[in-house]
C-alpha cells in the first residue's frame, strides 16, 4: 500500500466563488502540501482503557483523602461513568472514532471522541446524551422510593440529579452551555466569545461561593483560553462565509481553499521550537474541522432547546419528589426505632419516639406511614394509659381516607383493636364492641392476619 502524501495538482478548477472572494497568500508547492498531509494525519491517541484505569486510580485516591467512605466512592464513580457512558453511547451511534472515558481528579469525569466536521445537531445530541440518561434513571429511582423508601435509593437518586442537572447548567464548559453553542452562538464569533466569557465568569463566581478552589482554578485556566478560541472561530466563520462549500474530506481541497487555509491558519498562530511542524498541523486541523461544522436549523435547535427545558424541569420535579422520598425514609426509621421499645414493652420511650411522627402528619409522608404512624402511636398510649390522646390519634386514623385502601387493612385493623381497648377503658363497652367486631369481620375476610394491636385488645 503506498502510504506516500497525495499530490497537490498544480492546476486545479476552484469554483467562482472561492476564487474570486478568498485571499491569496504566498505560498509554495511544498507548503500546500504540508498542508494537506496535517489534515489527513490522524492525531495520535494513548490506549483509552490505560488512560481509564490510571485516571481512575488517582481519582479514586484523591476522593478518598477528601473524606469520601468507600460507599460514598462507589455510588459517585457510578454515577460519573453513567453519566460519560451516555455521551460514549451517542458518539459511537453518530461514527466518531477514538472514544474515550478517563476521570479528572477533584472534578468528575470527561468522554471524548473524533469525527470532522460533525455538525451542530450530532454535537448537541452528544451533549444531552450524558446528563438525560442520568436524569431519567433518577426519576425511576424516585418513583421506586416513594413506593418503597429505601435510604439507598434516595442517596443514589440525590447524586444523579446534583451531577446531570448541574451539568445541564448553561455554564461552560457544561453540557448544557455546550448545547447553546452548538445550537445558537456559533452562528457568530462574537455571540460565541461573549457566551463563553459571561458564562466562564459566572463558573468562577460560584467556585468562590462554593470555595472550589479547583474548580475555580480550572474555569480560569478556561478563560485564558478564550482569546485563543476567539481566533480560531473568527477565521472559520470568515472561510465559511467566503466559501459556503468547503469539501469535507481533505482529498478534496483544492489549491485555493488549501491556499486559504494556511493563510488563516498563520494569522491565528504563531508557532516554534523543535515541534513547530507539529503544532502547527495541530492548528490546521483544528481550524479545518470548525470550518466544517454548521449548527442545525432552525426548527431543530428549538427542538433541542425545548427538550433541554423539558429535562431541567423533569430535575427539579425529581429533585422535589426525591425530598418527599427522605421524608418517608426519616418516618420508617421513626417507626422501626419505636417498633423496637414497644416490642421490649418500653411504652413510654416508645410514646416519646413515635411523637416525632406528628412532623409527617401534614408533611409529605405517604398515606400509608401516616397511618402506620398514628397506629402504633395509639397502641403505645394505649399501652401507657393515656386513653383520651388514644381515643383522637385513633380515630384520626380509622377515619381516614387511606384506611379504605386495601393494602392497608392490617394497619386499619391493629388501629379499630387499639382503638376498642381504649374505648373500653374510658367505659365504653357498646362502641368497644362494635369496634372489635369490625375487626374481626376484617380479619375473617383476610384470616391469618395477626399484628401487635390484638394484645391491646384488653389493657
Amino acid at each position: 500500500m503506498d502510504s506516500s502524501p497525495p499530490e497537490v495538482p498544480s492546476q486545479v478548477p476552484v469554483a467562482p466563488q472561492a476564487a474570486s472572494v478568498l485571499p491569496a497568500e504566498p505560498a509554495d508547492a511544498q507548503e500546500l502540501r504540508e498542508v494537506q498531509e496535517a489534515l489527513l494525519q490522524k492525531p495520535k491517541a494513548a490506549s483509552p482503557v490505560f488512560a481509564f484505569l490510571v485516571s481512575l486510580v488517582v481519582f479514586t485516591l484523591a476522593s478518598s483523602r477528601e473524606g469520601n467512605s468507600v460507599r460514598d466512592l462507589v455510588i459517585m464513580i457510578a454515577v460519573l461513568l453513567v453519566h460519560e457512558l451516555g455521551h460514549l453511547a451517542a458518539m459511537r451511534f453518530l461514527g466518531y472514532t477514538d472514544l474515550s472515558v478517563f476521570f479528572i481528579p477533584f472534578l468528575g469525569a470527561a468522554a471524548s471522541g473524533r469525527k470532522r466536521g460533525a455538525p451542530g445537531w450530532q454535537q448537541a445530541v452528544v451533549a444531552l446524551a450524558g446528563p438525560v440518561p442520568g436524569i431519567l434513571l433518577a426519576g425511576v429511582l424516585v418513583v421506586a422510593g416513594l413506593r418503597n423508601p429505601s435510604s439507598e435509593l434516595h442517596e443514589v437518586a440525590s447524586w444523579l440529579l446534583i451531577v446531570n442537572g448541574f451539568n445541564l447548567l448553561p455554564v461552560y464548559p457544561l453540557d448544557g452551555a455546550r448545547l447553546f453553542e452548538f445550537t445558537l452562538f456559533s452562528r457568530h464569533p462574537l455571540l460565541e466569545t461573549g457566551f463563553r466569557t459571561l458564562t466562564v465568569l459566572i463558573l468562577v463566581l460560584l467556585a468562590l461561593a462554593a470555595q472550589a478552589w479547583i474548580m475555580g482554578l480550572f474555569a480560569v485556566l478556561i478563560l485564558f483560553g478564550i482569546p485563543k478560541g476567539h481566533r480560531e472561530s473568527r477565521a472559520a466563520h470568515e472561510l465559511r462565509t467566503a466559501d459556503s462549500a468547503t469539501p469535507p474530506e481533505p482529498q478534496m481541497l483544492d489549491e485555493a481553499r488549501l491556499r486559504a487555509l494556511l493563510h488563516k491558519a498563520r494569522a491565528m498562530a504563531q508557532v516554534s521550537g523543535p515541534d513547530a511542524k507539529g503544532q502547527f498541523g495541530q492548528v490546521v486541523r483544528s481550524l479545518y474541522d470548525r470550518v466544517l461544522r454548521r449548527p442545525p436549523g432552525a426548527l431543530a435547535s428549538v427542538l433541542f432547546l425545548v427538550l433541554w427545558f423539558s429535562s431541567v424541569s423533569f430535575a427539579i420535579g425529581a429533585g422535589v419528589l426525591n425530598g418527599f422520598v427522605e421524608e418517608r425514609t426519616q418516618a420508617d426509621a421513626v417507626l422501626m426505632a419505636a417498633s423496637g421499645h414497644f416490642e421490649r414493652g418500653d411504652y413510654a420511650k416508645a410514646s416519646s419516639t413515635l411523637d416525632q411522627c406528628r412532623v409527617f402528619e401534614l408533611g409529605s409522608a405517604s398515606k400509608y406511614q401516616r397511618l402506620r404512624c398514628q397506629t402504633v402511636l395509639g397502641e403505645a398510649l394505649v399501652s401507657e394509659g393515656r386513653y383520651q390522646e388514644a381515643v383522637q390519634v385513633l380515630s384520626k386514623a380509622i377515619g381516614s381516607r387511606a384506611a379504605a385502601r386495601s393494602f392497608m387493612r392490617q394497619e386499619l385493623r391493629r388501629a379499630l383493636l387499639a382503638l376498642a381497648a381504649a374505648k373500653e377503658a374510658l367505659d365504653e363497652e357498646e362502641a368497644a364492641e362494635r369496634l372489635r367486631a369490625r375487626a374481626q369481620a376484617m380479619a375473617e375476610d383476610s384470616p391469618g392476619t395477626r399484628s401487635a394491636g390484638d394484645d391491646l385488645a384488653r389493657p
